[in-house]
């Protein structure tokens, strides 16, 4: 009998305990449907926006990126046009010279001739 009253008060202790516990995880459970889930929800959607306005963000700057490589491209292509524009200059201005220099001297060889 006295064994039975001993394994009643225990069952009547963890019954208790469950029904706190319950209790307990009943107040958590209230708590995260009306508190942390929606402020979760709320963080969820913040970071969702925050990672579309860095997407377009990087659209962008990939675009800028894009146009910045092209216009580097072109003007690499302008200074190789106008570098052969010098070269061909320069031989040009090379040939000038050493015709200029043909005539001086014939120039100098007919005002000799003249001369005598």
């Amino acid at each position: 009998l006295e064994r039975e009253k001993k394994e009643s008060l225990d069952v009547e202790k963890n019954k208790y305990e469950l029904e706190k516990e319950i209790t307990d995880l009943n107040a958590k459970l209230f708590d995260l449907e009306n508190y942390i889930v929606p402020d979760s929800k709320k963080t969820i959607s913040k970071l969702e926006k925050k990672i579309d306005e860095l997407t377009n963000k990087l659209e962008v700057i990939t675009k800028e990126k894009t146009q910045y490589s092209q216009n580097v491209r072109a003007n690499e292509r302008t200074i190789r046009e106008m570098q052969l524009q010098i070269n061909e200059k320069s031989k040009m201005l090379e040939k000038l010279e050493e015709q200029k220099k043909n005539t001086d001297e014939k120039m100098k060889e007919l005002k000799e001739n003249l001369s005598e």
